[in-house]
């Protein structure tokens, strides 16, 4: 059964003030309301005790129903100051832990010593709570949740936490990193499927709608099985250079020619028909007089115009030259470009410092709820 719903008459006493804890508990679990079986307490003070021996350090689990409701204090000001009180820790009281679960509020704090938050930081302080403590309060199992925070924080302490557990998938970064790479295969996959139908499209035959096979021939190459009639009424087979004279406009050449353009040669195995198609492979500016596409080259130069502006940013005239490679046509205008005159200073402040906590704890740590 869920631990906050189990019958027990300690368990269901209505809101009162929190117990005094005048006294930290030898064990390291401060339980007067009776929230754990006496298997699972064995099983966290075995945890404790372990962290305790194996890594020199104290962590201490305070299990209540609410803060004290006469204190002005805060749930994280009520854990720091809890934990000046009983000097947390192994050595002059700034290598502990405190974790205080609050059962009414659905709150929990973790509070590390100055020494111990070298170790656990703020960051895996909150994964602590996110993804193995919260998990099993919102399943009601109190006892499971305070032995995995304590365990992970002994992986913390061993430098083999791994980052794992049972919430907080958000900020898992392996869970994150997936997501990612899964979009950019979909997208991936979406844009092959795109190209697939344009060139199902581009070698589809006009005159039977077979699908046409791409040719790999030299330019000087005969393209056609059977004569064709010329305008002058002569009866020749075309090569692939003179059907692409023919079909090409005047600044498809160039566009191919600097990459712009892909081209192929097909032949229809249907009805022998051949033909020289091109598409964009980018897109790029056009030339408003011959309508070529990238082959615009810009060039830009001061003009000596300035206009000065108090907000730390001042704009510089410049005149922006345009020259086609195709056609020569030649295109001018003046534009301004803003930039930081170092002027201005901000007035903002850091928020940093360090503050004691009252006392051995400077309260590093995390907070959660559920």
């Amino acid at each position: 059964r869920a631990r906050w719903g189990a019958p027990r008459r300690a368990f269901q006493a209505g809101p009162g003030p929190m117990p005094g804890p005048a006294l930290k508990p030898s064990s390291g679990v401060h339980d007067p309301y009776g929230m754990l079986f006496e298997p699972e307490r064995r099983q966290l003070e075995e945890a404790l005790a372990r962290i305790r021996k194996t890594r020199n350090a104290e962590v201490v689990v305070v299990l209540l129903r609410d803060r004290d409701p006469a204190s002005s204090y805060s749930y994280r000001d009520s854990a720091i100051q809890l934990y000046n009180e009983w000097r947390v820790g192994q050595h002059c009281a700034r290598d502990g832990v405190l974790i205080a679960v609050y059962k009414d509020a659905r709150k929990v704090e973790l509070r590390c010593g100055t020494v111990a938050e070298d170790c656990i930081t703020p960051y895996r302080a909150q994964q602590v709570i996110d993804r193995h403590m919260v998990p099993h309060f919102k399943m009601g199992n109190v006892a499971k949740g305070v032995v995995a925070g304590a365990e992970a924080i002994d992986a913390i302490l061993a430098g083999t936490y791994s980052g794992g557990g049972g919430g907080g998938w958000f900020n898992n970064l392996w869970a994150v990193a997936a997501l990612a790479a899964l979009a950019i295969a979909a997208l991936w996959a979406m844009g092959e499927r795109q190209k697939a139908e344009e060139e199902r499209a581009r070698r589809k035959c006009p005159s039977c709608d077979e699908p046409m096979e791409l040719v790999d021939a030299p330019d000087n190459e005969v393209a056609e099985f059977e004569t064709f009639e010329t305008a002058t009424g002569e009866r020749k087979r075309r090569t692939w250079k003179e059907i692409e004279d023919e079909s090409f406009t005047a600044c498809e050449p160039l566009e191919i020619k600097m990459g712009l353009r892909g081209v192929e040669k097909l032949r229809c195995n249907g009805c022998e028909e051949v033909r020289i198609v091109t598409w964009p492979k980018v897109t790029k500016e056009t030339c408003p007089k011959c309508k070529c596409m990238g082959t615009l080259k810009e060039h830009k130069e001061r003009n000596g115009q300035i206009e000065r502006s108090a907000g730390g940013y001042d704009s510089y005239g410049y005149t922006v030259t345009k020259t086609c490679q195709n056609c020569g046509v030649v295109e001018k205008y003046d534009k301004f470009e803003e930039r930081y005159n170092g002027s201005h200073r901000s007035s903002r402040s850091s928020g940093g410092g360090y503050s004691s906590g009252g006392g051995f704890s400077s309260g590093g740590g995390a907070s959660g709820s559920w």
